[in-house]
């Protein structure tokens, strides 16, 4: 019991030498001599930490949503999408936003009644019933809709999928428009 005290005691005192090398303090190529039976190291490469009997080493993945709701229609950034509404009618759609985005500037045009967008993240049922990542236009009329997505909190967007509704609800009749969600 005494040697193996002894053994932890000594690692101990080496892993000091070592933040104190990391630190700046002692000679950085200095050696140690290790107890029997654990490897040799310098001051400049830590000694390696085994793993305890029977531990497992777990990757955890963190899956990123994609647009896959059927009622959506995918598209692309800065490519522009043109459709058609009737009056109290909705259309659905979905555009996938990749890492270090900074801002989506999601823009309605050409429109011939008032027409509403909304944006959610990150499935379509956010669109429908509103939530936390919900933003929408309060435009009125067919003047141009542009909403601007930014993030509260952090550098940058949430990864994934973006789902967006044109909504005619309030609509008197039916109307053409043209969707386009460009990255900032």
């Amino acid at each position: 019991m005494f040697g193996s005290q002894r053994r932890k005691a000594t690692a101990l005192g080496l892993a000091a030498l070592l933040v104190l090398a990391a630190c700046g303090g002692g000679d950085s190529t200095a050696t140690t001599e290790e107890p029997a039976g654990l490897p040799a190291t310098t001051a400049d490469e830590p000694a390696p930490i085994p793993e305890p009997a029977g531990a497992t080493t777990t990757t955890v993945a963190v899956e990123v949503e994609e647009c896959d709701d059927p009622e959506a229609t995918e598209f692309s950034l800065s490519e522009p999408e043109e459709g058609q509404v009737e009056a109290g009618g909705r259309m659905y759609f979905c555009v996938e936003v990749p890492g270090g985005v900074s801002s989506l500037t999601v823009t309605l045009t050409n429109m011939t009644d008032d027409l509403t967008v909304y944006v959610g993240y990150p499935d379509l049922q956010t669109v429908k019933t509103g939530g936390t990542t919900f933003w929408y236009s309060e435009e009125e009329g067919t003047a141009d809709e542009v909403l601007v997505i930014k993030p509260g909190l952090a550098d940058h967007l949430w990864v994934g999928p973006y789902y967006i509704e044109v909504s005619a609800f309030e609509s008197n009749g039916s109307s053409g428009f043209t969707l386009t969600v460009e990255a900032g």
